[in-house]
């Protein structure tokens, strides 16, 4: 396989230099060093093309992917802030990149204390602009569990408990899964803690590891249950665990709201 995926490049390299006219090339080479897991090389093919055929929505999103991959989320947020690409070049990727964008961005307006910034992304990351083209699902097929577990975070430390709580319920709304846990069970597990009930998030935690104590994301979220993130292993690539994570380092736990 090593070989194949070697052959693979060089055949793709030869191509572009055959024929540098070609933006399929360019696309083809970008996603192979993404398959690659080479990013820094793929964002610089991906810019390349996209400078060259700036009316490419398939490059244009190729190269917001390799920013976000590279943590440049300011620049791929700004791409993707005014892309606009016809369904067949998106589908719902440009809208899953648009996500991951603002929300990484408000994960890290939260760290850094500009918790109205963190809120305004936030909000931002729940919309499907038309532009990307992808309309938005009916509401019982869009999860935003995420993006209130966020919010609440923010509002705990605006000290608006009312607003965390109202954030906290909608969470709350949607039932655990009987089996099969996944980062939609945790969030509730903390919505639980937050909202003051503990011994339910407990119960529902301990049913989750008698289930699957031996997943990566079932041991790493009893540690975030417990206040102490640990660090993300290889496997924890996705995007919620990384949101997840970078809410608890920035010292943000589920510990119970205030009574008002």
């Amino acid at each position: 396989p090593a070989v194949r995926v070697s052959s693979a490049l060089a055949d793709l390299q030869r191509a572009v230099q055959l024929d540098p006219a070609q933006w399929r090339y360019g696309v083809m080479l970008a996603r192979q060093f993404l398959k690659r897991e080479d990013p820094a090389s793929a964002l610089t093919t991906a810019s390349e093309y996209a400078r060259r055929f700036p009316a490419n929505g398939t490059l244009a999103l190729l190269r917001a992917k390799a920013l976000l991959l590279t943590g440049q989320y300011w620049a791929a947020a700004e791409i993707l802030g005014s892309l606009h690409v016809l369904p067949a070049e998106g589908t719902t990727e440009a809208h899953a990149l648009f996500r991951e964008a603002n929300l990484l961005l408000a994960v890290s307006r939260l760290q850094t204390g500009a918790f109205d910034d963190a809120l305004r992304l936030g909000d931002l990351a729940r919309q499907w602009p038309e532009r990307l083209g992808a309309g938005k699902p009916y509401p019982a097929d869009v999860d935003e569990r995420l993006e209130d577990w966020l919010t609440a975070q923010c509002y705990v430390a605006l000290k608006a408990p009312a607003k965390a709580r109202q954030a906290l319920n909608r969470i709350l709304a949607i039932p655990a899964r009987p089996k099969g846990q996944g980062t939609g069970d945790l969030i509730r597990t903390m919505a639980l803690r937050q909202s003051g009930r503990l011994a339910e998030a407990e119960r529902l935690l301990r049913d989750w590891q008698a289930q699957d104590s031996g997943s990566d994301l079932a041991k790493w979220g009893a540690e975030l249950f417990a206040g102490r993130p640990a660090p993300l292993t290889a496997s924890l690539h996705e995007l919620d665990c990384r949101v997840l994570a970078g809410i608890a380092l920035a010292g943000f736990h589920p510990d119970p709201l205030p009574h008002e």
